[in-house]
C-alpha cells in the first residue's frame, strides 16, 4: 500500500473518547506515513489542530476548521477560506452587548475578546500562541475563519437575524449550548473538508481515487462521498454509513482507523 492520500478526521475518529495520544497510535501513524500522505482533518481550529498533529509526531498537511484552512509543513503555501474582515466587525458591531466572548485562530495567533477561564478547553493556548485581545471591530483582525461566538441564550435570535445580509458568504450555526450561553460559529459558504481535500489533491498531483478517507460525523459526509476508499467508523452516524464504501469493525476506542488501514495494506 503506497501512494496514497490518507485523510482521516480527528474527533471520534482517529482519537479515543479520552483523546489521549499513546506510542502505539504513533507508531502505527509512522508506519503508514512511510509511503503515503496521512492528512488530518478537523473542525479543531490551526491552532489546535497543529498541536496533535505536532504530538503525532506526523509530517503531512493539517485541514483545519473543517476545511477552513489547509496548512503545509513542507514549505509549500497554505491555503485559507478567510471570511472579509469587514462581515465580522460588522456582526460584532450590531452584537456587541450580547456577546461574552469570541474568538478564532490563524496559524500561531488567537483572537479573543473578552478571555473567559471556562472556556479555556476552546483557546487551548500554547507557550508560542499570539495573543490578540480585544473587540473584534477596533482590532486588525487576520484571516478571520470558523469564528466562535459566544453569546447570551435569549437574544441569540437577535445575533442570527443580524448575519443574514451575509447569507450568500457565510454560514452560521449553533456548536453547542448550556443554561445561559450559546456558541455559535461563522463559518465561509461552500467551505467543507471535501472542498480542502480537492484543493490539496490539485496541489499534490493526485486523484480522488488516490485517497483513503476516514469519518464519523456530519461534517465528514461530503468528504466520505469522494471517489476513493472511504470508511466510516463503527461509531459513526448513520447517515456517515450510508455515503461511506466500507465501515469500520472497531470503534474509534479500539483503533478503529489503524486496524482498518491494516486490512486495506493486506487487501480488503
Amino acid at each position: 500500500m503506497e501512494g496514497y492520500v490518507i485523510v482521516i478526521d480527528v474527533d471520534g475518529t482517529l482519537l479515543p473518547s479520552s483523546n489521549e495520544i499513546d506510542n502505539d497510535l504513533i507508531n502505527e501513524l509512522k508506519h503508514f506515513e512511510e509511503k503515503n500522505t496521512i492528512v488530518l482533518a478537523s473542525g479543531r481550529g490551526y491552532h489546535d489542530l497543529s498541536l496533535i498533529h505536532q504530538k503525532l509526531n506526523l509530517k503531512g498537511p493539517i485541514i483545519s476548521s473543517n476545511g477552513a484552512s489547509l496548512d503545509f509543513f513542507d514549505g509549500k503555501t497554505s491555503v485559507t477560506m478567510a471570511i472579509r474582515n469587514e462581515i465580522i466587525k460588522d456582526i460584532f458591531s450590531k452584537n456587541r452587548d450580547i456577546i461574552e466572548s469570541a474568538y478564532f485562530s490563524y496559524k500561531q495567533k488567537l483572537f479573543i475578546f473578552n478571555k473567559l477561564e471556562k472556556l479555556n478547553f476552546l483557546y487551548k493556548i500554547k507557550t508560542e500562541s499570539e495573543i490578540i485581545e480585544g473587540p473584534f471591530d477596533e482590532v486588525n483582525l487576520d484571516h478571520p475563519n470558523s469564528v466562535y461566538f459566544i453569546l447570551k441564550n435569549d437574544l441569540k435570535n437577535k445575533f442570527f437575524e443580524s448575519c443574514k445580509k451575509y447569507e450568500d458568504e457565510i454560514e452560521v450555526n449553533e456548536f453547542g449550548h448550556d443554561r445561559y450561553v450559546s456558541i455559535v460559529t461563522i463559518n465561509l459558504k461552500h467551505t467543507d473538508k471535501a472542498y480542502a481535500i480537492l484543493e490539496l489533491l490539485m496541489i499534490l498531483n493526485k486523484k480522488e481515487s488516490d485517497t483513503i478517507i476516514f469519518g464519523d460525523n456530519y461534517a465528514d459526509i461530503n468528504m466520505l462521498k469522494l471517489n476513493g476508499i472511504t470508511v466510516a467508523m463503527a461509531n459513526g452516524i448513520a447517515e456517515a454509513k450510508e455515503v461511506a464504501k466500507y465501515v469500520s469493525e472497531y470503534d474509534n476506542n479500539h483503533n478503529g482507523v489503524t486496524l482498518f488501514l491494516h486490512k486495506i495494506e493486506k487487501g480488503l
